[in-house]
């Protein structure tokens, strides 16, 4: 059985129609690295907030 052939109709370019695509798949990655990037930014704040409470328990056993 033969696979149907897509058949797009000849109103909307092919090049067109490509660079379509290519938009949606740059937009998808993008929003895909901004939740990356938001999850390292979370990251990078846990951290700092270790590194703030231990240096609090060493300046009070300092004082």
């Amino acid at each position: 059985m033969a696979c149907p052939r897509v058949v797009l109709p000849d109103i909307i370019p092919k090049e067109t129609i490509m660079i379509r695509i290519a938009l949606m798949l740059t937009a998808i990655l993008g929003l895909a690295a901004c939740e990356t990037i938001g999850g390292f930014g979370e990251d990078v704040s846990t951290a700092g907030q270790g590194i703030t409470a231990v240096a609090q328990d060493v300046e009070d056993e300092l004082d």
